[in-house]
C-alpha cells in the first residue's frame, strides 16, 4: 500500500493568503461597490477610505509599512489637490483605493491645457 506524497512546507501560509485576497476580491466585485459607495457619500470618504487601506495593508505587511505607504500617496494625491486649488479647479474629496492607490477627481475641466 502507497502513502500520498507529503504536502510542501510553507504552503499552507501561501494557501491561506490566497484565500483571503480571493476573498476580499470577492467582497469588493459583490457587496463593496455599497460600501465604497457609501463612503463616498459622507463627509468622511476621506478618512474611512484611508483607514480601510491602512488596515488592508496591514493584513499582508504589518502596520509600519502599512503606515508610511498611505502617508506617500496622502502626500502625493495632496499635490494634485492643491494645484487644482491654485487653479481654481472644484475637486471631489480624495478616495483611498487598497493596493491601487488613490484619486482626487476635477469637477470641471480646466480652462485649456496648459491648466
Amino acid at each position: 500500500q502507497q502513502r500520498p506524497p507529503n504536502p510542501p512546507r510553507g504552503s499552507g501560509r501561501l494557501t491561506s493568503s490566497l484565500g483571503m485576497i480571493g476573498a476580499g476580491g470577492m467582497l469588493l466585485l459583490g457587496k463593496g461597490k455599497y460600501i465604497l459607495g457609501a463612503l463616498k457619500l459622507t463627509k468622511f470618504a476621506s478618512l474611512g477610505s484611508m483607514l480601510l487601506t491602512v488596515g488592508a495593508y496591514t493584513a499582508f505587511f504589518g502596520l509600519p509599512y502599512a503606515v508610511g505607504m498611505t502617508s506617500l500617496i496622502l502626500i502625493h494625491e495632496s499635490g494634485h489637490a492643491l494645484v487644482m486649488k491654485k487653479l481654481g479647479i472644484p475637486f471631489s474629496p480624495m478616495v483611498f483605493i487598497p493596493f491601487m492607490g488613490a484619486a482626487v477627481a476635477m469637477k470641471q475641466r480646466p480652462k485649456d491645457a496648459y491648466e
